[in-house]
Protein backbone atom coordinates (compact mmCIF):
# COMPACT_ATOMS: atom_id res chain seq x y z
CA UNK A 1 0.00 0.00 0.00
CA UNK A 2 1.44 3.34 -0.95
CA UNK A 3 2.09 6.07 1.59
CA UNK A 4 -0.58 8.36 0.15
CA UNK A 5 -3.33 5.74 0.16
CA UNK A 6 -2.45 4.65 3.72
CA UNK A 7 -2.64 8.29 4.83
CA UNK A 8 -5.91 8.75 2.98
CA UNK A 9 -7.46 5.68 4.61
CA UNK A 10 -6.22 6.65 8.07
CA UNK A 11 -7.53 10.24 7.83
CA UNK A 12 -10.86 9.12 6.38
CA UNK A 13 -11.22 6.59 9.22
CA UNK A 14 -10.35 9.17 11.90
CA UNK A 15 -12.73 11.72 10.40
CA UNK A 16 -15.45 9.06 10.08
CA UNK A 17 -14.96 8.10 13.71
CA UNK A 18 -15.44 11.71 14.79
CA UNK A 19 -18.66 11.95 12.75
CA UNK A 20 -19.87 8.64 14.17
CA UNK A 21 -19.32 9.75 17.77
CA UNK A 22 -21.08 13.07 17.09
CA UNK A 23 -24.17 11.28 15.73
CA UNK A 24 -24.73 8.08 17.71
CA UNK A 25 -25.60 9.57 21.07
CA UNK A 26 -28.44 11.67 19.65
CA UNK A 27 -31.65 9.73 18.94
CA UNK A 28 -33.08 9.51 15.44
CA UNK A 29 -34.53 11.70 13.83
CA UNK A 30 -32.92 14.48 15.92
CA UNK A 31 -29.45 13.37 14.83
CA UNK A 32 -30.35 14.57 11.32
CA UNK A 33 -30.66 18.12 12.64
CA UNK A 34 -27.21 18.10 14.25
CA UNK A 35 -25.11 18.26 11.11
CA UNK A 36 -22.58 20.91 12.05
CA UNK A 37 -19.83 18.47 13.15
CA UNK A 38 -20.48 16.24 10.15
CA UNK A 39 -20.46 19.15 7.69
CA UNK A 40 -17.25 20.55 9.18
CA UNK A 41 -15.42 17.22 9.08
CA UNK A 42 -16.60 16.39 5.55
CA UNK A 43 -15.49 19.82 4.35
CA UNK A 44 -12.06 19.35 5.91
CA UNK A 45 -11.84 15.88 4.36
CA UNK A 46 -12.69 17.36 0.98
CA UNK A 47 -9.96 19.99 1.38
CA UNK A 48 -7.29 17.69 2.81
CA UNK A 49 -7.75 14.35 1.05
CA UNK A 50 -7.19 14.12 -2.68
CA UNK A 51 -10.13 13.21 -4.90
CA UNK A 52 -13.40 12.53 -3.13
CA UNK A 53 -12.14 12.95 0.43
CA UNK A 54 -15.58 13.96 1.67
CA UNK A 55 -17.22 11.04 -0.10
CA UNK A 56 -14.81 8.43 1.26
CA UNK A 57 -15.15 9.83 4.79
CA UNK A 58 -18.94 9.95 4.51
CA UNK A 59 -19.04 6.37 3.24
CA UNK A 60 -17.04 5.07 6.22
CA UNK A 61 -19.09 7.11 8.72
CA UNK A 62 -22.30 5.95 7.04
CA UNK A 63 -21.22 2.32 7.40
CA UNK A 64 -20.39 2.87 11.08
CA UNK A 65 -23.75 4.53 11.72
CA UNK A 66 -25.49 1.73 9.82
CA UNK A 67 -23.84 -0.87 12.05
CA UNK A 68 -24.98 1.08 15.12
CA UNK A 69 -28.57 1.61 13.90
CA UNK A 70 -29.37 -1.18 11.44
CA UNK A 71 -33.09 -0.34 11.32
CA UNK A 72 -32.27 2.88 9.45
CA UNK A 73 -29.52 1.26 7.37
CA UNK A 74 -30.50 2.13 3.83
CA UNK A 75 -31.52 5.70 4.63
CA UNK A 76 -28.56 6.53 6.89
CA UNK A 77 -26.01 5.10 4.50
CA UNK A 78 -27.53 6.70 1.40
CA UNK A 79 -27.88 10.14 2.99
CA UNK A 80 -24.37 9.98 4.41
CA UNK A 81 -22.83 9.14 1.04
CA UNK A 82 -25.03 11.73 -0.67
CA UNK A 83 -23.78 14.39 1.76
CA UNK A 84 -20.14 13.51 1.10
CA UNK A 85 -20.67 13.57 -2.65
CA UNK A 86 -22.36 16.98 -2.45
CA UNK A 87 -19.58 18.45 -0.30
CA UNK A 88 -16.93 17.21 -2.76
CA UNK A 89 -19.00 18.31 -5.75
CA UNK A 90 -19.70 21.84 -4.56
CA UNK A 91 -16.20 22.44 -3.17
CA UNK A 92 -14.92 21.60 -6.67
CA UNK A 93 -17.66 23.30 -8.70
CA UNK A 94 -17.33 26.54 -6.70
CA UNK A 95 -13.51 26.18 -6.80
CA UNK A 96 -13.33 26.78 -3.06
CA UNK A 97 -9.70 25.66 -2.94
CA UNK A 98 -7.22 27.43 -5.20
CA UNK A 99 -4.34 25.70 -6.97
CA UNK A 100 -1.96 27.13 -4.37
CA UNK A 101 -3.97 25.43 -1.60
CA UNK A 102 -5.62 28.55 -0.23
CA UNK A 103 -9.31 28.48 0.63
CA UNK A 104 -11.57 31.02 -1.05
CA UNK A 105 -13.82 31.75 1.89
CA UNK A 106 -16.95 32.98 0.10
CA UNK A 107 -16.88 30.08 -2.30
CA UNK A 108 -16.35 27.58 0.52
CA UNK A 109 -19.26 29.08 2.46
CA UNK A 110 -21.47 28.83 -0.61
CA UNK A 111 -20.39 25.23 -1.24
CA UNK A 112 -21.05 24.04 2.30
CA UNK A 113 -24.31 25.98 2.61
CA UNK A 114 -25.75 24.54 -0.60
CA UNK A 115 -24.57 21.00 0.22
CA UNK A 116 -26.04 21.01 3.75
CA UNK A 117 -29.32 22.61 2.64
CA UNK A 118 -29.79 20.02 -0.11
CA UNK A 119 -28.81 17.15 2.16
CA UNK A 120 -31.15 18.26 4.92
CA UNK A 121 -34.04 18.76 2.55
CA UNK A 122 -33.53 15.45 0.71
CA UNK A 123 -33.09 13.56 3.99
CA UNK A 124 -36.25 15.11 5.39
CA UNK A 125 -38.16 14.44 2.16
CA UNK A 126 -37.13 10.77 2.18
CA UNK A 127 -38.05 10.34 5.85
CA UNK A 128 -41.40 12.14 5.62
CA UNK A 129 -42.78 11.59 2.14
CA UNK A 130 -41.27 8.30 0.98
CA UNK A 131 -40.76 6.35 4.20
CA UNK A 132 -43.50 8.13 6.17
CA UNK A 133 -41.60 8.19 9.48
CA UNK A 134 -43.49 11.35 10.48
CA UNK A 135 -46.29 13.53 9.10
CA UNK A 136 -45.44 16.33 6.65
CA UNK A 137 -45.17 19.84 8.05
CA UNK A 138 -44.39 22.87 5.82
CA UNK A 139 -42.99 24.79 8.80
CA UNK A 140 -40.52 21.99 9.49
CA UNK A 141 -39.65 21.94 5.76
CA UNK A 142 -38.69 25.60 5.94
CA UNK A 143 -36.80 25.17 9.21
CA UNK A 144 -34.77 22.26 7.81
CA UNK A 145 -33.88 24.24 4.70
CA UNK A 146 -32.89 27.31 6.72
CA UNK A 147 -31.09 25.18 9.31
CA UNK A 148 -29.13 23.47 6.56
CA UNK A 149 -28.00 26.78 5.11
CA UNK A 150 -27.00 28.17 8.52
CA UNK A 151 -25.23 24.95 9.57
CA UNK A 152 -23.40 24.84 6.26
CA UNK A 153 -22.31 28.45 6.59
CA UNK A 154 -20.97 27.89 10.12
CA UNK A 155 -19.32 24.60 9.10
CA UNK A 156 -17.61 26.36 6.21
CA UNK A 157 -16.30 29.06 8.55
CA UNK A 158 -14.98 26.52 11.05
CA UNK A 159 -13.39 24.41 8.30
CA UNK A 160 -11.74 27.50 6.78
CA UNK A 161 -10.27 28.54 10.14
CA UNK A 162 -8.96 25.02 10.78
CA UNK A 163 -7.62 24.74 7.21
CA UNK A 164 -5.71 27.99 7.49
CA UNK A 165 -4.02 26.69 10.65
CA UNK A 166 -3.11 23.25 9.30
CA UNK A 167 -2.60 23.71 5.54
CA UNK A 168 1.17 23.97 5.92
CA UNK A 169 1.19 20.57 7.68
CA UNK A 170 -0.85 18.59 5.13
Amino acid sequence: MSRISARRIALAAIFAGIIFVSKVFIPTPFDKAVILPQATILTLASLILPRLGGTSTATVSGLLITLWRPSFAPLSLAVSIYFGVLIDLFVNVFKAKSFSGDVRLRRLLAATSVATALTGFVSYYLAVYLMEFMPPNPMVDAMILLGGIVNGFIAGLIAAVIWRRIKHIV
